[in-house]
C-alpha cells in the first residue's frame, strides 16, 4: 500500500505537464502525426508488442477494442479471420505490410502464415470506413504492420522448443528459430536481412462427423449447431505445420526531403494431418471404420512479394509512390473423394496466382485541412488446375486433367479526401480547470 501511494502520490498537475514523443501514422495514406490521422487511430508500438508475448500477427491487434479475431489453430491458422467493428470476414479489413495490401490474388483472402512478429517495429489500426482511401477491401479499417529497420550495425538470434502439458491440448513439439542483421551506413543507407522457421507435430483438433456407416457401432449420436440430429465419428489427425520466411529490406534517405525504400519476402509453409482416431468399428469384423471424412489431406503455400517506393517533397505536401509484385508460386491442397482416410482416389487443386499494385498520392497539411489526392492501380490474375490421383496419399499420382480455370482482374482508383478541423481540439487535464490544445488526439495502445 506504502509503495502505491509513493507511486501515484505525485500531483495530478504534473502528470498532466508531460510530453509525449510524436508518432507517425502510415496507415492513413502516407505518413502523418497521430494527432492529424483521420478517424479513430491505434498505435501498438515495439514495447508493447513484446510485452504481449505474440506468435503470430494476428496476436499483436487481438486484445484491442473493436478488433476480433477469430480463434483457431495459432500459428497454424493462415487466414486471420480479421474484423474490424463487427464487419465480418477478413475480406472487409484490410491488413497491409508496410503499406503493400496482404490480401491474395486468387480467393481474396489475407494469409499472414510465414511472417514472424520479431520483425514487426509497430502496428497501426485504422478504424471506420476507409474505402474512400482503400477500396471495398477497406470497409471495416486499416491494419497496417510497419517492420524495423536498424539505427545502427546488429545481428542477434533466437531458437525455441516447447510442448504441451498434456498430449492433445495443444501442439506438441513446438520449433523456432529467428536471426536477423542489418546495418545503416554512412550514407544514409539502412539495410536489414531477416530469416525464420517453425514446425510442430500439432495435435488432434478437427472432429469427425456425419452418417453413422452401415453395419457399425461406436458412432456417438449429437446435435449439430442448429439442432439437426448427427454422429460423431471420431477425430482427424494431429494437425501438423512447417514453415520457412525470409525478408530484405533496404531503406536511405538521400536527402532531408526524399527518401526510397525497396524490399523483399518470402512466405512458405505446409500443413498436413497425422493418423486420425475412429470411434467406429465394423459389426462383422469388429476393424475401425476409416472413410474418406477421417482424411485431412496436406497443403502447401509459396508466395515472394516484391516491392519499391518512394517519397519526397512536392510544392506545399509531400509524394509518396509505392509499387509491389506478388507471386503465387504454389498454392495447393489435396482432397480425399472417396477410399478410406489412408489412401484411394482423390484430387490435388493449385491455383498459382499473381498481383501487381501501383499507388500514388500526395499529402498536404492547409492549416486546418488535411489534403489527400491520389490514384491506385491493382491486378490480379490466378489459373487453377485441378488433377485427380489414383492415390491422394501421393500428390505423383496423377492420372489425368479434372477442371481447369483462370481469371484476371484489374482496378484503377482515384481518390479525394479533405479532413477538414472545424474548431480546435482541446484537452481538459485533471488538476485546476484550465484547456491546453491536445498534443495527441488518438489513444495509444
Amino acid at each position: 500500500t506504502l509503495g502505491l501511494i509513493a507511486a501515484f502520490g505525485q500531483p495530478m498537475a504534473a502528470l498532466g505537464q508531460q510530453t509525449l514523443e510524436p508518432v507517425v501514422v502510415t496507415a492513413n495514406r502516407g505518413p502523418l502525426l497521430l494527432e492529424h490521422a483521420t478517424g479513430e487511430t491505434v498505435v501498438i508500438g515495439r514495447k508493447e508488442i513484446e510485452a504481449r508475448q505474440t506468435d503470430r500477427l494476428t496476436d499483436i491487434v487481438n486484445s484491442t477494442a473493436g478488433v476480433f479475431v477469430a480463434p483457431g489453430k495459432g500459428p497454424l491458422q493462415t487466414a486471420p479471420g480479421l474484423a474490424l467493428r463487427g464487419i465480418p470476414s477478413d475480406r472487409r479489413a484490410l491488413v497491409l505490410l508496410d503499406g503493400i495490401p496482404m490480401t491474395d490474388g486468387y480467393a481474396g483472402s489475407v494469409l499472414l502464415g510465414g511472417i514472424p512478429t520479431e520483425s514487426i517495429q509497430q502496428t497501426e489500426i485504422l478504424f471506420g470506413p476507409m474505402s474512400s482511401l482503400y477500396g471495398g477491401n477497406a470497409m471495416g479499417g486499416v491494419v497496417n504492420f510497419v517492420t524495423r529497420m536498424p539505427t545502427r550495425s546488429e545481428f542477434g538470434f533466437s531458437v525455441g522448443y516447447g510442448d504441451a502439458f498434456e498430449s492433445g491440448k495443444a501442439p506438441a513439439d513446438v520449433q523456432k528459430g529467428y536471426v536477423h542483421a542489418g546495418t545503416r551506413l554512412e550514407n544514409g543507407l539502412a539495410i536489414r536481412l531477416t530469416g525464420n522457421w517453425a514446425q510442430t507435430n500439432g495435435y488432434r483438433s478437427e472432429w469427425v462427423t456425419g452418417s453413422r456407416p452401415a453395419n457399425s457401432n461406436g458412432a456417438i449420436p449429437i446435435s449439430t449447431e442448429l439442432g439437426a440430429g448427427t454422429f460423431l465419428l471420431g477425430q482427424k489427425g494431429d494437425n501438423t505445420w512447417r514453415e520457412h520466411g525470409a525478408s530484405l529490406k533496404l531503406e536511405q534517405r538521400i536527402s532531408t526531403d526524399t527518401t526510397w525504400r525497396a524490399g523483399w519476402l518470402l512466405q512458405d509453409y505446409h500443413y498436413g494431418y497425422a493418423a486420425p482416431q475412429s470411434f467406429v468399428r465394423n459389426n462383422t469384423t469388429g476393424a475401425l471404420v476409416y472413410s474418406a471424412s477421417f482424411a485431412g489431406g496436406d497443403s502447401n503455400y509459396s508466395r515472394q512479394l516484391f516491392h519499391a517506393g518512394f517519397d519526397t517533397k512536392l510544392g506545399l505536401g509531400q509524394l509518396n509512390v509505392l509499387a509491389s509484385h506478388t507471386e503465387v508460386t504454389t498454392n495447393s491442397f489435396i482432397i480425399a473423394t472417396t477410399g478410406t482416410a489412408f489412401g484411394g482416389p482423390g484430387r490435388i487443386s493449385d491455383s498459382p496466382s499473381e498481383s501487381t499494385t501501383f499507388d500514388t498520392y500526395w499529402n498536404a497539411s492547409l492549416g486546418t485541412h488535411d489534403l489527400t489526392i491520389g490514384y491506385a492501380y491493382r491486378q490480379d490474375s490466378a489459373d487453377t488446375k485441378d488433377y485427380t490421383l489414383s492415390n491422394w496419399g501421393n500428390p505423383e499420382s496423377k492420372t489425368g486433367l479434372y477442371s481447369t480455370a483462370s481469371g484476371k482482374m484489374s482496378l484503377h482508383g482515384a481518390y479525394l479526401q479533405d479532413n477538414w478541423q472545424i474548431t480546435p481540439r482541446h484537452c481538459s487535464w485533471p488538476g485546476p480547470a484550465q484547456a491546453e490544445p491536445c498534443q495527441r488526439t488518438a489513444r495509444l495502445a
